[in-house]
This record gives C-alpha cells, structure tokens and sequence, in this order.
C-alpha cells in the first residue's frame, strides 16, 4: 500500500501519517463465490448466488454486475490457447467438462 501512495505522488509526511493504519486495511482479501457457471458451444453463462470480499458480502443488487465480469473474463480466458470447449457445468461443487485441451501452450507477447 505504501508502494501504490508513493507511486500515487503523497509525500512523505502523508505516508509516515497512515503508515500504522494499514495493519486493518485488507490488502489481499478473500473472495468467495456460489452460483453456477456454464460454457456450452462456447458461450458463458453465469448464475451467482453470493459473492463476499473477505467478510462483506456485495449486495444482491451488484451480482447482475459480477455476473457479466464472470462471463467477460472466464471467455477472455477460454479463448486464446485455442481451448476448445463444448460444455462445462459448474454445480454444486461438481465439474464437468466435455472438450479439446491442447498439450502444449506457447505463449507469445
């Protein structure tokens, strides 16, 4: 965090100010997700029940939000390896995958 207020541009005396306020500041929290998630030929879908930051819980009226994040990322990451997935379903604790991994995966930048 002080890292993050230095390249921010605070000044010293600011720094040495909130320096001991940190140790109650989550710096890496928790995240906590129930609902369901499903790719079928290729297109996510999502259903999230309850998302929690550390203890807080993001309010019922956010979740609409989380879910379109969810969807937009997990297709961000499906994508570019040329991972082909038929279908997944996430439910219950329970995994199933129908698809083509490939064995080896070269990223370039």
């Amino acid at each position: 965090m002080i890292h993050r207020a230095r390249s921010k541009g605070y000044d010293e005396e600011t720094r040495r100010v909130i320096r001991p306020y940190l140790q109650y500041v989550m710096t890496k929290p928790a995240i906590y997700v129930k609902g369901n998630l499903n790719i079928v030929n290729g297109v996510v879908s999502s259903d999230v029940e309850t998302f929690k930051i550390g203890r807080l819980s993001v309010g019922s009226d956010q979740l609409s939000q989380f879910d379109y994040a969810l969807e937009s990322y997990i297709a961000y990451v499906i994508g570019p390896p040329r991972l082909v997935i038929r279908n997944v379903s996430l439910q219950d604790g329970q995994c199933a995958l129908e698809g083509d991994i490939p064995k080896q995966v070269a990223f370039a930048p």
